[in-house]
């Protein structure tokens, strides 16, 4: 997902199965199902275009420890708790929430449409 992000490739398919980009790396993703108990907490394609195409967020991205973070907690089996862990790095608290904010933004905007 980071490499889909650095990149602004994003394609959306179904099923739980990332593509990373080219070029050596850890493996990005553990199969593991998605569960959404809220439908409105899935990210539509605008939204994921809008993530992918921000300066702040590739600028942010360039942090290798953020990066590391990001990936720790994507290949994890226990990857929603290594996210409450990550929570508590100020790094990636910021880096959240400033996602999340741009995202209510978003969310307007196609409300507003």
């Amino acid at each position: 997902m980071l490499e889909q992000i650095l990149s602004a490739d994003i394609s959306i398919a179904p099923g739980p199965s990332i593509s990373p980009g080219p070029g050596p790396g850890p493996a990005l993703h553990v199969q593991r199902p998605y569960y959404v108990d809220e439908p409105s907490m899935v990210l539509q394609q605008l939204q994921l275009e809008s993530i992918a195409s921000s300066s702040e967020v590739r600028d942010a991205l360039k942090d290798q420890e953020l990066q590391k973070l990001i990936l720790h907690i994507d290949s994890s089996p226990y990857a929603d708790n290594e996210l409450e862990k990550a929570m508590e790095v100020d790094a990636f608290r910021s880096f959240a929430e400033k996602r999340y904010y741009s995202l209510q933004e978003a969310n307007v905007k196609l409300c507003i449409k």
